[in-house]
This record gives structure tokens, sequence and C-alpha cells, in this order.
């Protein structure tokens, strides 16, 4: 048997998010994950060990936005990551946990986006923050190191579900205020289009190619 059931299934995946990209809320991004949350629960009782989709589908979601020509190139740094060079404009270059190197550390943004060699946008992805406020407060200090180095980078923090009480929103809401190059969403129960978050807060108007 030589069928690649994991590779159709990405393919699958992917096709889905580029037909449906003009029309999906962050609310359907949120259900799309969650749906297959659940159905993993129900082939083997629990969703342990399985990682990746949160990120495939944002990721995917950007590629298309710009475009979805790009080349697939070896990251500078690293043996076995790869990134995405624009074949529209070759300035443009994407990646998921593509190191960068701060202060002789490195970091693992969940998806950059380059212009040349400056860090124009980092997104970070959650889908749940499940040690509280201190994974807050590492996500900020991840936020504020990138932007040390990369003075006019825009940042995104991405939750699948957060309840809209307590200190966790609210700290979250007072780096927003603080710090205007940074944003956070919530896409559960999030009527926005994932397009229009995604290009009005990492600042991408310049390089939409959504047909």
């Amino acid at each position: 048997m030589n069928d690649n059931i994991g590779r159709r299934f990405l393919e699958e995946v992917d096709s889905y998010v580029k037909t449906n990209l003009r029309r999906l809320t962050c609310s359907q991004i949120y259900d799309l994950y969650y749906r297959f949350f659940y159905d993993l629960k129900e082939f083997k009782g629990n969703s342990n060990g399985f990682t990746g989709l949160s990120e495939y589908l944002i990721f995917r979601s950007l590629y298309h936005l710009l475009g979805g020509s790009f080349k697939r190139k070896k990251a500078s740094g690293s043996n076995w990551i790869y990134e995405f060079e624009s074949t529209v404009n070759n300035r443009i270059r994407i990646g998921q946990s593509v190191p960068i190197y701060i202060n002789g550390k490195k970091l693992y943004p969940d998806i950059t986006v380059y212009n040349g060699d400056r860090l124009k946008s980092v997104a970070q992805i959650k889908l749940y923050l499940t040690r509280g406020f201190k994974e807050v407060y590492n996500e900020m200090e991840k936020f504020k190191s990138l932007r040390s180095k990369f003075c006019d980078m825009r940042g995104l923090l991405i939750i699948f579900d957060l309840s809209k009480v307590g200190k966790i929103i609210n700290e979250l809401k007072e780096f927003q205020d603080k710090e205007s190059w940074f944003q956070f969403t919530i896409l559960k129960e999030n009527k926005n289009l994932i397009t229009e978050v995604i290009t009005n807060t990492l600042d991408l108007d310049e390089f939409i190619i959504l047909p």
C-alpha cells in the first residue's frame, strides 16, 4: 500500500482554507480545530499527543492571503526548518518556528513575516492559556524581546479559547493599550473574518494578493 493518507489530510484541510478564505471567520477557524479535537477523542478517548493543526490553519490562511505562490527553502541557522519565499515579491518570506537570535539566545516565534531582512510581523498561537498569567507574561516577554531587535515589528497573539473575565484578559488589554504595535484576538465566538484580523493587526495591506 502506497497511499499517503497524512498528505491527503493536509491537502484537504489546505484546500478548504484556500477555497473559503474570503469568508472564513475567526469562529469558524476555531470550530475547524475543535471539531477535529473532539473527533480525536471519539477515536482514542483523548487528544493527547496531537499538536500542530492550530498553527497549520493560521499559517495556511496567511500563505494564501499572500497569494499562495511561494518556493520552499531552508531557513538560515537551521538544517531542518524551512521557510517560504514569495515568487511574486522575493522580499517577502514567511515561516513557522524559524529561529531568531536575540542577545545570544534562540527564539522560535510561531509565525514570522519578513520584508527583506526586516522582521515585519510575528504571530503567536495558543489554544488556551494552560499556565494562566505566567504564560501570558512569557508571551509578552517574547514579543518585547523581538521588538527590541526589530523596532517596527507588529505582534499578534491568537488565542483559540479564553474566558473574557479575570486577570488574564485585563493584563492582555493593558499590554495592548500600552504597546500600540501589539494586539491579541480570541477566536471563539469571534465573527470577524480571519483575513481581516491577520491583515489589519500585522499591517500586511501592501502585500495582500487574495483573489
